[in-house]
């Protein structure tokens, strides 16, 4: 038994040296940023062949764009029209809800609930000032007679 176990171990320590030669250290450093030569790109070739994706539109700005399109209407009276698509949109909405359709009524209410409606301006007693100065300069100026005459 002896024999045998002195084949085992020579046979090991042959093996344990044939190994410590094939991986002896490469000419340069592999590790963190510096991967192995063999996995390297080859010149001439790009890691991103394909490049960057494509940045997908914004699906407001395709809306808009939709409806700023121009179409043709045909009127009761047979004329045709060229309108936006917005303006039909808006037209087949406020039809619909004329008809008494319930969901275009209220669409069309949250709509105009949406919509800010312009207030009146009412001027302050700064504005009135201001404006009373500047009818007032104006009045000067015509009263005087221009160097051009």
């Amino acid at each position: 038994m002896t024999r045998s176990f002195q084949k085992i171990e020579t046979g090991l320590q042959n093996e344990l040296q044939s190994s410590e030669k094939s991986y002896s250290k490469p000419d340069f450093k592999v590790g963190y940023a510096n991967p192995p030569k063999h996995s390297q790109f080859k010149k001439g070739h790009s890691g991103n062949p394909r490049g960057r994706k494509r940045r997908s539109e914004n699906t407001n700005v395709l809306l808009l764009e939709d409806l700023a399109e121009l179409i043709e209407v045909r009127e009761k009276n047979g004329t045709t029209r060229r309108i936006t698509r917005r303006h039909a949109v808006i037209r087949a909405l406020v039809n619909d809800a004329i008809l008494g359709r319930p969901h275009a009524r209220q669409l069309l209410i949250k709509v105009l609930d949406i919509q800010p409606s312009p207030e009146a301006f009412t001027p302050t007693k700064d504005d009135e000032e201001l404006l009373q100065r500047f009818l007032e300069d104006g009045q000067k100026k015509s009263d005087e007679p221009s160097d051009q005459e």
